[in-house]
């Protein structure tokens, strides 16, 4: 027999202790599904996913078969309105009313509840055997504290919005008076109230990289550089930046491209206003960077 909406809900009330949303997917099924049309390493997407029922199942199944499966869950931002029951919850743990919120709580909840039953279990079995424990006992403990260590219960939120970049205004200005503040302008195009990690992904984007693309980060003679995925992508926003910085980010690269299996060719990309205004010192940065240490090309901002 089907699991029902019905146990849909009380899997979700045993999270938040009460009812935050009407019929929730029952993980149950979701797993069923999973069983039948993936495998260990799949990437399941839910492109309705409301209370994020489906996070919850792939943390569920991964652990009880040590897969490694990964979930998208799409929902759009909609309001809660004051009728609906997750609006006060929300509220209580100070968070937006939006359907996103329940389903970025439960996430969390969902990975936690799995770790703390399973830490639960090997307690008892600790307790059980603390005099002497079988055979059986120590392989069944060593078994749970490497699925916990295993187990991924990490997940990133994402938003489509628009772009980071202030777009430049190709109109000329009628005079040259007019334009000297968008020459100005034109040092620092960041949009205001953007994060620095807001357009490290979308520079990565723009790279054609993946959104779960390693991203390693170093402080480099105080200038903070991201790397990512092994190499292909280098970033640094800070402002102004010495050639110490621009030596140690090419040594970086000249490591990642010693260690890559596949020809690779470095990118960096910095903000436009790191070389100030020494023309020179730009020219020169981005000729080293590319003919002794091997970068493809470096771009500004």
């Amino acid at each position: 027999m089907w699991p029902s909406n019905q146990e849909g809900t009380k899997e979700l009330k045993e999270l938040f202790g009460d009812v935050v949303f009407d019929n929730p997917k029952p993980i149950g099924l979701i797993e069923f599904c999973m069983h039948l049309a993936s495998d260990k390493s799949s990437i399941i997407l839910d492109f309705f996913s409301g209370s994020a029922s489906t996070a919850q199942a792939v943390f569920k199944l991964n652990f009880s078969d040590g897969g490694k499966r990964k979930f998208i869950c799409s929902q759009i931002p909609e309001v809660v309105s004051k009728k609906e029951p997750a609006f006060n919850f929300l509220n209580s743990i100070d968070k937006p009313n939006k359907i996103t919120e329940v389903g970025k709580e439960r996430i969390r909840r969902a990975g936690n509840k799995i770790l703390k039953e399973k830490k639960e279990e090997i307690e008892q079995l600790k307790a059980k055997s603390s005099l002497i424990q079988t055979e059986e006992e120590k392989a069944k403990i060593q078994e749970l504290e490497e699925m916990i260590a295993k187990l991924d219960i990490g997940f990133k939120v994402f938003k489509l919005d628009s772009s980071n970049i202030e777009a430049w205004d190709t109109e000329m200005p009628e005079t040259a008076k007019a334009a000297r503040p968008d020459w100005k302008k034109s040092r620092n195009h960041l949009k205001k109230g953007r994060t620095e990690e807001d357009l490290l992904y979308e520079l990565l984007l723009k790279q054609g990289l993946l959104l779960t693309s390693p991203i390693e980060e170093r402080s480099i003679a105080g200038a903070k550089v991201y790397n990512i995925s092994h190499g292909e992508l280098f970033i640094c926003m800070n402002a102004p930046i010495t050639m110490e910085v621009i030596e140690g980010i090419g040594n970086w690269g000249k490591e990642s491209i010693a260690e890559a299996i596949v020809d690779l060719k470095p990118v960096l990309v910095l903000k436009d206003e790191a070389f100030g205004t020494d023309d020179a010192f730009k020219t020169n940065a981005e000729l080293r960077l590319k003919n002794e240490f091997g970068f493809a090309k470096v771009n500004t901002l």
